[in-house]
C-alpha cells in the first residue's frame, strides 16, 4: 500500500485508518493487479511449450511466488503490530 501511494511505511501508518487497511487488503486478495494477468499469459505460453511436463506452470511459477495458507493468528498479529505502532506514537506528547 505504501508503493501505491509512494510513501513511507510510517507516512502510511499515520494517514491509513484500520477499516480503510482492512478494505485494501481485501481489494488485494480478489484483484491483485496487472502483473498476475501477465504471469497467466506466460505460465499458459510456457506450459503449452512444455505439455510434457508432470508439473503445469503456475502463474506462481513465473512470478516465483509461493504464498502458503497464513494462519488467522499470524495475521491478528500483524494488524496489531502494524496498529498498534501507530497508537503507541499517538500516546506520546509530540505524536
Amino acid at each position: 500500500m505504501a508503493r501505491e501511494r509512494r510513501c513511507s511505511v510510517r507516512e502510511l501508518q499515520q494517514t491509513v485508518t484500520p477499516e480503510e487497511f482492512l478494505e485494501w487488503v481485501a481489494f488485494q486478495t480478489i484483484d491483485p493487479g496487472p502483473e498476475l494477468l501477465g504471469a497467466a499469459l506466460i505460465a499458459c505460453q510456457l506450459h503449452n511449450m512444455f505439455a510434457d511436463r508432470a508439473h503445469q506452470i503456475t502463474p506462481s511459477d513465473v512470478l516465483g511466488l509461493y504464498k502458503p495458507p497464513r494462519d488467522p493468528d499470524d495475521i491478528e498479529r500483524e494488524l496489531f503490530a502494524f496498529f498498534g505502532a501507530m497508537a503507541k506514537r499517538k500516546d506520546t506528547p509530540d505524536g
